[in-house]
């Protein structure tokens, strides 16, 4: 579990670096992380959206997204 100094130092790091940059790509390192979901599904849910925000309570981080699709799978 990261240190609440690390954890400030992450937040502070997205903001002032990716924070509204567009999402081209991501990578998956262990699929259980989808549960009932995949790497496709995903790939359409984040397409043209972007990081809209962080937040913090304690040591959880929090990182919005805006433009995400809300579709639900089928």
């Amino acid at each position: 579990m990261p240190e609440l100094p690390d954890v400030e130092k992450f937040r502070s790091y997205i903001d002032s670096t990716v924070l509204h940059n567009k999402i081209t790509g991501f990578d998956i390192f262990d699929t259980r992380v989808l549960q009932n979901s995949s790497k496709s599904t995903l790939a359409c849910r984040l397409k043209s959206s972007s990081l809209s925000g962080t937040s913090r309570c304690g040591k959880y981080l929090f990182i919005y997204l805006s433009g995400a699709a809300s579709r639900q799978s089928t």
